[in-house]
């Protein structure tokens, strides 16, 4: 930084303290892994000394506080020893061209001197710290300590996100930047999320280890038990989930390079729900919609078949009826179904967020409106191939019927249900294309699901489990 940036000394440390880069990617990460291991709670010998839990609470907090303070010491050395033998003056004037020229000029408009300024962003990284302690000490109290790793390694990338994706920084969401980094919070209304998403956040911890200091909201408390349980356990497993999410990544990425890089969000979110129309055959648009539909599909019918041909007789006993069978299976493949509308609903924003596409309106519009036609088009797909399955008793004959089928929808008749969801078969004025209005095809694809719904069920008592 010494060399890059600033010609005086106050300039140098406030180039350090206003740093996202050093902030995020080396204190907050260094901060982290020093006190990790210590905001659990210490021996019940220890609390016991204490008129309350919250009489200890604060007390250790006010310790870490000062643990955190003496991090920010040894900090502050290091920067003013890179210092040294810089000239003392303290103004803002800075070279044009240098990287600190933007935020310099806009620190002068809030601060009168880079000294002033320096004080202000020391102050708030100290706050942010405390901040940071309190609720990693409550997360520690109530949940487990590999939850509390999850919840805070998601909360740091989304840190991460932020300073490249523009669109996350406007969400009400407070990350590790927004608490330690003044500057940003000076954009908006954005301080202001700050600072009442925190003083929520920090009320509902200190409510929770006054009141209900005596709870765990451990992962062991809420666990769904039962034969739905059991079939989401074996469906929604974590290669499944990576299988889905690569599918969508490597289908966005293909559409990107298709357009060579030049395509905004708009006509990105078109080619990567575009699907194929009617009356005319496309091999890549055909395959692109096979292998954007055929993902969970494919999953969701192996499933099914390992779940009623592998049917022990130790879960037929637990089962009261086979309506319960059939209901548990249902859900597990629901609850694929809406993760993976989740993954196509957010990645494609990460890519956007990556590649600098501005997000606008009618880009959100048009990708919400996507993922909810491709959930309805999905939903009666799963429960066509349920159904053929039932009836044959073989899911390669149910998934080459699930193929045939939309091979047929290529026909040039409107409505058919299967594959609807293509956004070359909908009339939208945005992207250019001419075919049923959404409403009508969301209708349509609803009517086909909910139609199949109760054969699906009927079947399923009937047939399953096939021994």
């Amino acid at each position: 930084v010494r060399y890059s940036a600033a010609p005086t000394f106050v300039q140098h440390c406030l180039t350090v303290a206003s740093d996202h880069y050093y902030l995020l990617f080396f204190l907050i990460p260094l901060f982290l892994l020093l006190i990790f291991f210590v905001v659990e709670d210490d021996d019940a010998v220890v609390i016991m000394r204490y008129r309350s839990y919250f009489g200890y609470f604060v007390r250790k907090w006010g310790s870490l506080v000062i643990v955190g303070g003496l991090f920010l010491v040894v900090q502050a050395l290091a920067v003013v020893i890179a210092g040294i033998a810089l000239p003392l003056e303290s103004d803002w004037s800075i070279a044009d061209g240098t990287v600190t020229k933007e935020l310099f000029d806009a620190l002068s408009g809030l601060f009168s001197s880079p000294g002033l300024a320096l004080a202000s962003l020391s102050a708030y990284l100290m706050i942010g710290l405390a901040v940071i302690i309190w609720l990693m000490m409550g997360l520690a109290h109530f949940i487990s300590r590999s939850w509390m790793l999850r919840l805070v390694i998601t909360w740091y990338l989304l840190s991460v996100l932020a300073l490249k994706l523009a669109w996350l920084g406007q969400l009400p969401i407070t990350t590790f930047a927004h608490l330690v980094i003044l500057h940003h919070n000076l954009s908006g209304y954005r301080l202001a999320v700050t600072v009442l998403t925190t003083a929520v956040l920090v009320s509902l911890i200190a409510y929770l280890v006054k009141k209900q200091w005596n709870r765990s909201f451990s992962r062991r408390g809420w666990r769904p038990r039962g034969i739905t349980a059991y079939y989401c356990q074996i469906l929604l497993t974590a290669k499944n989930l990576v299988i889905l999410g690569l599918v969508v990544t490597a289908l966005v990425f293909w559409n990107y390079r298709q357009a060579g890089g030049n395509l905004s969000g708009l006509d990105w979110v078109a080619g990567l729900f575009a699907g194929h129309g009617t009356g005319q055959f496309y091999v890549l648009g055909f395959l692109e919609m096979l292998i954007l539909s055929g993902a969970p599909v494919y999953l969701i019918a192996v499933f099914v078949e390992r779940m009623t041909n592998e049917h022990s007789v130790f879960v037929t006993v637990r089962l009261n009826k086979r309506s319960q069978m059939v209901g548990g299976i249902l859900t597990a493949a629901g609850l694929l179904l809406a993760i993976y509308a989740l993954l196509l609903f957010f990645i494609p924003l990460l890519a956007m967020g990556l590649t600098d596409r501005p997000l606008d309106a009618p880009t959100l519009g048009l990708l919400g409106l996507s993922v909810a036609m491709r959930l309805l088009d999905l939903v009666g797909q799963v429960l066509f191939v349920t159904a053929i399955y039932c009836l044959t008793g073989k899911v390669i004959v149910a998934f080459f019927a699930w193929i045939a089928a939309c091979a047929v929808s290529l026909l040039p008749v409107p409505g058919l249900p299967i594959g609807l969801s293509s956004l070359l078969r909908l009339d939208l004025t945005p992207i250019g294309t001419e075919g049923l209005p959404p409403w009508l095809a969301g209708s349509i694809l609803l009517v086909f699901a909910g139609g199949l719904s109760p054969w699906v069920w009927h079947l399923g008592r009937k047939y399953l489990p096939r021994y």
